[in-house]
């Protein structure tokens, strides 16, 4: 009896220990993530378009699971679009469209997917697959967003 009582006892001590630190790790988790994202749009109101995507990408790594989530990738889309990465934003839109269809901002990812293919054309003796990509996505969004 005094063996499950000491079993019981620990077990209770562990508990406590892991489930108060658990709550005030949560809160500072939540805290780092809305300071890190602060943090990485004020780089984007700074013009330091460079900077925040790498910010946001490292952001998107350590808080994979907050409420900035989204907001964060799709500030990262224009980031990486005004830091003319047309590569990066082409990938990062159409990674926010097929994860997000539902979400009231995808017609902005789908925007810019369509922007990043209009950059991407060249002169009318280079290669015209942007511009036809350019084409298809800005009908593709009419067409799903008409507003």
């Amino acid at each position: 009896m005094t063996k499950n009582l000491f079993y019981a006892l620990l077990s209770t001590i562990i508990i406590g220990l892991f489930g108060g630190c658990a709550g005030k790790h949560a809160s500072t988790t939540l805290a780092d993530a809305q300071r890190q994202y602060e943090h990485a749009k004020q780089k984007v109101i700074a013009e330091d378009y460079a900077q925040a995507t790498l910010d946001l990408e490292h952001f998107l790594a350590d808080h994979p699971y907050s409420k900035y989530v989204t907001k964060a990738e799709l500030l990262r889309i224009f980031s990486a679009y005004k830091d003319e990465e047309w590569d990066l934003a082409e990938v990062i839109s159409k990674r926010f469209i097929e994860r997000h269809p539902k979400n009231p901002n995808v017609d902005y990812a789908k925007y810019m997917l369509a922007m990043t293919f209009y950059q991407q054309r060249g002169g009318w003796s280079k290669d015209p697959t942007p511009k036809k990509k350019s084409i298809k996505a800005f009908k593709r969004l009419i067409r799903e967003h008409p507003q």
